[in-house]
């Protein structure tokens, strides 16, 4: 299949060809493609991350209020615990 590039990327490609990072102007663009490809994937995988997050703290219940100080007594309680056990 034919593709037009513009000026800087067919200058681009063959450049990295004669450098010996590729064999030919093909091979640069078949990476390109795997990489664009690799990074579709990871961008899906964390758009389907954040969706299944949002839903699950959705899913847990009305918002509440954070007491600060009462979440740091209990981690205060918990790493005493730990470092006196029975």
């Amino acid at each position: 299949m034919p593709l037009s590039l513009p000026a800087s990327s067919a200058d681009l490609a063959s450049a990295k060809g004669e450098r010996g990072l590729q064999q030919t102007a093909s091979e640069v663009l078949s990476d390109a493609m795997r990489l664009l490809e690799e990074g579709n994937k990871r961008q899906t995988l964390h758009q389907e991350t954040l969706r299944r997050d949002l839903q699950e703290g959705l899913a847990s219940g009305p918002p509440t209020l954070l007491n600060m100080e009462k979440i740091k007594a209990r981690g205060r309680t918990q790493l005493v615990a730990q470092s006196n056990p029975v």
